[in-house]
């Protein structure tokens, strides 16, 4: 949410504009993954567009490795999928898609590879948005709990996920 926050900035800028400090502290994000409406706290801080490989690096040491130093405990579990599912998110995935293809050549080798095994499976199973995506883990947890549910409860809460998370 946080980065796609970051993205969608550059995006309504007519993607010209960045945030120059791309960090955990400028951004508010909703407690819960079922709230929308992730917030950047000031945009006074501009920068010109560096070019989607700086931008993304940008996100990577400016945001990830920022909270990973804050809490070690989850160095490492933030990758290149989650700050290019951001880059989908905010922009839609045709769109997303488009700008990874377009600007692959220019990655370094670590994020080409990561961003061509992104497009592979974005590919091959699409592109779940994150609200979809939590749903259905939140849905799979209840299941687990609930492996006798009947096939009526199991609907009514397919039919709250929808309703919360705004499917």
């Amino acid at each position: 949410s946080a980065i796609g926050a970051y993205v969608d900035f550059w995006n309504r800028t007519g993607r010209h504009e960045t945030i120059a400090d791309p960090t955990p502290s400028n951004v508010i994000v909703p407690m819960h993954d079922y709230h929308l409406g992730s917030r950047l706290v000031s945009i006074s801080n501009r920068a010109p567009f560096p070019g989607l490989p700086a931008m993304l690096h940008g996100f990577r040491r400016h945001f990830v490795a920022a909270i990973e130093s804050e809490h070690p405990a989850v160095a490492g579990l933030v990758g290149w999928e989650i700050v290019l599912s951001a880059l989908l998110e905010a922009l839609g995935e045709p769109e997303g898609v488009r700008l990874i293809e377009r600007e692959l050549v220019g990655f370094d080798a670590e994020l080409a590879a990561a961003a061509a095994a992104f497009l592979a499976r974005v590919e091959q199973r699409g592109f779940l948005p994150r609200r979809l995506h939590f749903s259905a883990e939140r849905y799979w947890r209840w299941a687990e709990l609930n492996p006798e549910a009947t096939p009526a409860a199991r609907a009514a809460t397919l039919q709250e996920l929808f309703a919360t998370y705004r499917l």
